[in-house]
């Protein structure tokens, strides 16, 4: 069980890196935390699911925030907050 989470941590984690990497949570690539958000459904049913997919919007929310907003991006909050919804509504 604990390679199962430690799979799932590392999936957010480069997930939240590719996204910064792209250019922040208004590129596609935030839609890589379906990959964990679904993993974890599938390793832990519907409690894994949602624990990973409000650590994912989390940790997709934290980059966006500062670093969208850093670059000059008014709706940062916004966006953060809708893919949050997203990550944990849908896959879950």
């Amino acid at each position: 069980m604990a390679f199962k989470v430690l799979v799932v941590a590392v999936l957010i984690f480069v997930a939240g890196l590719l996204v910064h990497a792209t250019g922040g949570i208004k590129q596609v690539f935030s839609r890589t935390m379906y990959i964990p958000t679904l993993l974890a459904a599938y390793y832990f049913r519907i409690p894994g699911g949602l624990i990973a997919g409000i650590v994912g919007g989390l940790v997709l929310g934290a980059f966006h925030a500062y670093f969208g907003v850093h670059r000059g991006n008014a709706a940062g909050h916004q966006l953060a907050l809708s893919s949050d919804l997203l990550i944990v509504i849908f896959p879950g």
